[in-house]
């Protein structure tokens, strides 16, 4: 589809940022939809580089421009896929925090910003997007906690430790001033030095963390990890479910399942099949 008529859909509706983005990736793929049956639009979701949950966002991105365009009667609407339940996804473990944040060089100012956007990535649990737009001016040091606009267009507050403060004061130090950007991060990347970080940005830094330490580094595994570094540290459900602004359990429990089954873990068949 030509870009101005996906623009004019996604400014006709009141979406999150986060939701046009995932939306106009697809719908700038799609065919023309005039003459699309289910079947066809079907075919178009089903690529087998995307997930379940991919396929379900990209289906309803389609049907809701499709239904804009065409009214409610188009054949392409009565398109369904089935949404897979995810499966656990991974996350960091307390070392591999650890030995990310060691691999910085606080020497440089790249480094300065990568342990302060680690400490503020993991205590504060936002999502990429969330994590680009946060301001200087909305990170209250003191009081440990800065105010961010997350998905669906809120804002709300989130919390951090002495630990992150002290990172993002060591950061606010050597972070240029001349930047006229108020965004808390910002990119060393040519053409855009000194500009915000892009969503895009920020997952190729964390790749480039991962190269360099061994081990695969995305911006949702603080999210992750957060849940379960939390429940580790003794935080009751309800706790973390309202840091990570969870409505419900539901997310909670996808993160932190595997926990509770390690309560199993002594009574193993094969641990125990050689005692008296």
């Amino acid at each position: 589809m030509d870009i101005e008529t996906v623009e004019e859909f996604l400014s006709s509706f009141d979406y999150a940022e986060t939701t046009k983005d995932s939306y106009r990736r697809v719908l700038l793929k799609l065919p023309d939809p005039k003459s699309l049956r289910a079947f066809d639009l079907v075919r178009f979701v089903s690529k087998p580089e995307w997930g379940s949950s991919q396929r379900y966002t990209a289906l309803c991105a389609c049907r809701g421009f499709i239904r804009w365009l065409y009214g409610a009667s188009h054949p392409s609407l009565a398109a369904r896929v089935r949404r897979i339940p995810t499966a656990p996804q991974p996350r960091l473990s307390a070392r591999q925090v650890v030995a990310l944040i060691d691999s910085f060089d606080l020497n440089t100012l790249a480094g300065c910003r990568d342990r302060a956007l680690v400490s503020v990535a993991l205590d504060c649990n936002l999502r990429a997007t969330e994590l680009c737009t946060v301001e200087v001016g909305n990170v209250y040091l003191e009081e440990g906690k800065l105010f961010a606009l997350v998905k669906g267009g809120q804002w709300a507050w989130k919390t951090f430790s002495l630990e992150t403060a002290e990172a993002i004061s060591v950061w606010l130090e050597v972070r240029p001033s001349l930047l006229g950007n108020p965004t808390l991060f910002v990119s060393f990347q040519n053409p855009k030095w000194g500009g915000p970080l892009t969503r895009e940005g920020l997952q190729g830094i964390m790749r480039r963390w991962g190269e360099k330490v061994g081990f695969h580094v995305s911006p949702h595994m603080f999210r992750r990890s957060y849940a379960v570094l939390s429940t580790l540290a003794g935080a009751p459900k309800n706790v973390v479910k309202v840091g990570g602004g969870w409505k419900s359990d539901k997310m909670v429990d996808l993160y932190i399942g595997e926990l509770e089954i390690e309560v199993t873990r002594p009574y193993l068949p094969m641990k125990n099949l050689r005692k008296p």
